[in-house]
């Protein structure tokens, strides 16, 4: 991106996005890793601002991504370790709906054209379950 210097992360971040990228590729998807690339300082479910130093993201807890039917690929993103730890299955709705406007606050291409429909959630759903294996 132009006029951004690229964020950086640590062995055990990038050793999870290998895995993901490689479980998207395996799924015949991109995965976009802009946001963690040129805007990953703040956690997209939350908004709170990682620790930086010399452009590494000191502590962010794990990668996750979600699925963009419309486009075709996922997108990945770090979350916290608070967020990490207050996750579940009754937010997770909420959830992505928050991460996935503040991701396409800072990149807008990767914004839906319109809010999918319940078919395409399960869809996505489903993808994804495959892609993580549960």
């Amino acid at each position: 991106m132009e006029g951004k210097d690229r964020l950086t992360y640590s062995v055990e971040i990038y050793t999870a996005l290998r895995v993901i990228k490689n479980k998207f590729k395996d799924a015949g998807l991109k995965l976009d890793t802009r946001y963690m690339d040129y805007h990953g300082e703040q956690c997209p479910r939350c908004g709170s601002m990682f620790s930086i130093y010399r452009n590494e993201i000191k502590d962010a807890a794990t990668v996750s991504a979600f699925l963009n039917m419309e486009q075709q690929k996922g997108i990945a993103y770090c979350l916290c370790k608070k967020c990490v730890r207050e996750m579940s299955t009754f937010t997770a709705a909420r959830d992505a709906r928050i991460t996935e406007r503040r991701i396409f606050e800072k990149i807008p291409d990767l914004k839906r054209s319109k809010d999918p429909s319940k078919s395409v959630i399960e869809l996505e759903r489903r993808i994804l379950a495959k892609i993580y294996g549960f």
